[in-house]
């Protein structure tokens, strides 16, 4: 539930235009930290909203990120990178 449910949040809830469809967004998503393991659900977070081709959704992902890790302790997610010395 929550593979499908946080990207559209992000993509399509912190881009809106309407200041109310935005913070039922931030809810919707503080809501499945809550609910789900917030580690899973940050990186979910982190991997959609970090990304997005749009300025004003990631610098909103970023803000919830550091709203949700100011309030909730969690561990960082591995660095999933192929940095691979040749």
């Amino acid at each position: 539930m929550r593979s499908t449910i946080v990207p559209a949040l992000v993509e399509k809830g912190l881009s809106s235009t309407r200041a109310s469809t935005k913070t039922k967004a931030i809810e919707g998503l503080l809501l499945c930290l809550e609910l789900e393991q917030p580690d899973v659900a940050i990186e979910e977070i982190m991997s959609t909203g970090f990304v997005a081709k749009q300025p004003k959704v990631v610098a909103a992902s970023i803000n919830l990120v550091a709203e949700a890790v100011k309030y909730r302790p969690f561990t960082p997610p591995r660095c999933r990178l192929n940095c691979t010395a040749q």
